[in-house]
């Protein structure tokens, strides 16, 4: 939508970048309104009710897990700078 605007010359001079900075955030309020509406009604086609019980399964945080995973970041790191 932006290069659209600026090929039709709407961002030459300070009060149009004004008027298009305008017109750009009302249209993808809008956009974003209509694509929010058609998800809303897939979800609700999909027997969505307002909740998802399955999400409520608990988390046990593992300290040795947790160094695992952050020296396997490490690990990658260190050979992404190796290899570039």
């Amino acid at each position: 939508m932006y290069n659209s605007m600026k090929s039709r010359g709407g961002f030459d001079s300070f009060s149009l970048k004004i008027k298009s900075t305008g017109k750009l955030a009302a249209l993808l309020f809008v956009n974003t309104m209509e694509r929010w509406k058609n998800i809303k009604e897939g979800i609700y086609s999909r027997g969505y009710r307002g909740y998802m019980p399955y999400i409520s399964k608990e988390f046990h945080f593992s300290m040795p897990r947790f160094m695992f995973v952050m020296m396997y970041d490490l690990i990658l790191i260190t050979l992404a700078f190796y290899f570039k």
